[in-house]
């Protein structure tokens, strides 16, 4: 952008540094902004920092979809249901592990998706349904720019809906996860 006091400067940002070095390639310009894009950041609302959340949310799924791959290919997917109660719900990175646990306990168990959102510490936020929509629109689009990337793929509509880790995506994925860095600030 422009800087104050100097109309004919421009410094271009890191990301449009970046994008251009990469001759206007968008996937790794969208890959760049989707592994340091955090949870909370300057447009969350204020009660989330005082609840300790800290994550990067396409870091976290990503992980979180390989180690599902890792249990069983027919397992490298997240519901609807999955992505609201479970992955939206993380508080900290570095616990997929225990979030694959807990989605593979509700497939096993088969707990519907209504049954867990009316027993889960946040069921006044879910019996909202309005709340609850707009949630899971804010959701849904952030996991459509996670399919830019090319590594994700979305699947069905409304209660149907699914985002899978492709077999063939699972090795660039892990290489992604090693080699960029990702951080929390």
């Amino acid at each position: 952008g422009r800087t104050a006091g100097d109309p004919l400067r421009f410094e271009a940002s890191n990301a449009c540094k970046f994008f251009l070095d990469k001759k206007k390639n968008p996937k790794e310009f969208l890959l760049n902004h989707l592994m340091i894009w955090q949870y909370p950041n300057a447009t969350s609302n204020k009660k989330w920092y005082e609840e300790g959340v800290k994550i990067l949310p396409f870091p976290l799924t990503l992980r979180v979809l390989i180690l599902l791959s890792e249990k069983s290919p027919a397992h490298a997917f997240l519901t609807k249901g999955e992505l609201l109660t479970v992955v939206s719900q993380a508080q900290r990175m570095g616990k997929e592990e225990d979030l694959v646990e807990q989605i593979l306990a509700k497939r096993e168990n088969n707990t519907s998706y209504a049954d867990y959102l009316s027993s889960s510490k946040f069921k006044e936020f879910w019996a909202d349904k309005k709340k609850t929509e707009k949630h899971w629109d804010q959701l849904r689009r952030m996991t459509v720019s996670f399919c830019g990337t090319g590594l994700m793929k979305r699947e069905g509509t409304g209660d149907d809906y699914k985002l899978t880790l492709e077999q063939d995506s699972i090795a660039e994925a892990e290489n992604i996860l090693s080699i960029q860095k990702y951080e929390i600030y």
